[in-house]
């Protein structure tokens, strides 16, 4: 995997999803929220879902 040694020299796919994350924000219509959080430096991640008949047809963070 190729090593970045600054944010410019790094692909523009990453630039765009670094400044734009896909599927950040709320998921229309989902069925399942959770949160999960790391105690030892508080960062928390919300995991949105949204299930067809026992499958995941979207999934937001």
């Amino acid at each position: 995997m190729p090593a970045w040694p600054s944010i410019e020299t790094a692909p523009d796919e990453l630039i765009d999803h670094i400044e734009s994350p896909y599927h950040c924000g709320n998921c229309p219509g989902s069925s399942i929220r959770f949160r999960v959080r790391n105690p030892r430096c508080g960062d928390e991640v919300e995991l949105q879902l949204r299930l067809d008949d026992g499958r995941i047809e979207a999934a937001w963070f």
